[in-house]
């Protein structure tokens, strides 16, 4: 079973529950006719505010079938400009039709329930659940603001909803147990690779994708230690601002601060960071301009 949910914009200010039932059979024969859906599939008319028509699209298929390619070839149909045309007069044409001067101006696909959402995953505080989920019923106004809401991961769906709940709602159902990311060891001072499924909570806010990138980051004044031999450390020369000179450094071993600063020689490093001093009076503090 797959419901496809979505919402019409229409003309027809006068739209009421005896016309439900004649555009719920319009857009069954044309989607019907479009090859969407099959016979034994059902329209519901769900709701009418405002100029607005809400609606659910119920079709069934096998379990060998591609239900997300179903969903989405429904979705894909009933927001097309000339399927709304073709539901408008259908709806207008049938035998006792209550509905007249009945168009449709706009549409949007809200929901899917019954397969994981192509979108990502979306943060649920039903009930005061600190979780995120992919798919499932999907409220209206997170589907209206997709990208606000949608995270291509659970993980960074959680990093950025339930901060303060990330064990509860990373949860073990996401592969976290496998899934490893560089984190601090505060510690003894290094950075290591750990399992997401056994991090506290403080560590799952706190990752990184390379050793490099965490040590830069948390141990930058004891970067090499915190490599522990595991780092592309650099050793480019360059010329960073210190106690009023120009003073040389390797790039893998310089601090974060330094690194900000820093310069591919002593001239530029002074004509940067030192511009109330004169190139020579600078070159001069800092031992010579050598290079």
């Amino acid at each position: 079973k797959v419901t496809v949910e979505g919402e019409f914009a229409t003309n027809d200010v006068n739209f009421g529950s005896a016309d439900e039932s004649y555009l719920e059979e319009a857009i069954y024969e044309v989607l019907l006719d479009e090859g969407v859906i099959s016979e034994g599939a059902k329209v519901e008319v769900t709701g009418y505010v405002g100029g607005v028509i809400t609606y659910n699209v119920i079709s069934f298929t096998d379990a060998a079938s591609d239900v997300q390619a179903h969903a989405d070839s429904i979705a894909s149909q009933i927001t097309q400009s000339s399927t709304y045309t073709q539901i408008a007069n259908v709806a207008q044409s049938l035998p006792g039709s209550t509905i007249t001067s009945f168009s449709i101006s706009a549409g949007v696909y809200l929901s899917t329930t019954g397969m994981p959402h192509s979108i990502g995953w979306w943060p649920q505080w039903n009930w005061g659940e600190s979780t995120c989920e992919n798919g499932g019923d999907i409220p209206s106004y997170i589907t209206r603001n997709q990208q606000q809401y949608f995270s291509s991961s659970k993980r960074e769906c959680c990093q950025q909803w339930f901060p303060y709940a990330l064990k509860t709602c990373v949860g073990p159902t996401t592969g976290g147990s496998t899934v490893e990311y560089i984190v601090p060891n505060w510690i003894d001072r290094y950075c290591e690779s750990k399992k997401e499924g056994d991090m506290e909570e403080y560590e799952l806010a706190d990752t990184f994708e390379t050793i490099e990138e965490c040590c830069k980051k948390r141990f930058s004044t004891s970067y090499s230690e915190c490599c522990r031999g595991e780092c592309v450390i650099s050793t480019t020369k360059l010329y960073y601002p210190e106690y009023g000179k120009s003073v040389e450094g390797v790039e893998g071993e310089m601090l974060q601060h330094q690194l900000i600063f820093a310069e591919d020689s002593v001239q530029n490093c002074c004509s940067s960071n030192f511009w109330w001093l004169s190139q020579k009076e600078c070159c001069e503090i800092s031992g010579g301009c050598y290079t």
